[in-house]
């Protein structure tokens, strides 16, 4: 798990990188790390205005089968979204367009435990 999270980590960090054409080298070599990270896979996808410019699986989906990642590949990824949701919570809050005390229920009604829980509560205040 821990070398899953470096891997979407660096592709978080350099996903800034000049992005190339269609079928063109990735920004950061993404198999290079793959196989120092001994990471089963990964897939990288790279979008410019909602327009797929690039996209690519690696590596494995399963030790054992050995069958390949691909489109339909899904990726235990943890707890690494919350830092990111928690941020885009934030950076609203700053231009006004929500609280922190405002309950989950407002964005989400149909999850039932809405009424109870706060977006400060899912940024871990």
């Amino acid at each position: 798990m821990k070398r899953l999270v470096y891997v979407v980590l660096a592709i978080a960090m350099f996903g800034a990188a000049p992005v190339r054409p269609p079928g063109g080298p990735p920004p950061l070599d993404v198999a290079r790390i793959v196989s120092d990270e001994k990471a089963p896979g990964a897939q990288v996808l790279v979008l410019d205005h909602g327009r797929v410019v690039y996209e690519r699986n690696f590596g494995v989906r399963d030790l054992t089968t050995r069958r390949p990642v691909d489109v339909h590949t899904r990726f235990e990824i943890g707890s690494v979204t919350k830092q990111f949701t928690a941020a885009a919570i934030l950076q609203l809050r700053e231009r006004g367009k929500l609280s922190l005390s405002d309950p989950l229920e407002k964005f989400v009604p149909q999850y039932r435990l809405g009424p109870r829980i706060t977006l400060g509560n899912s940024c871990g205040r």
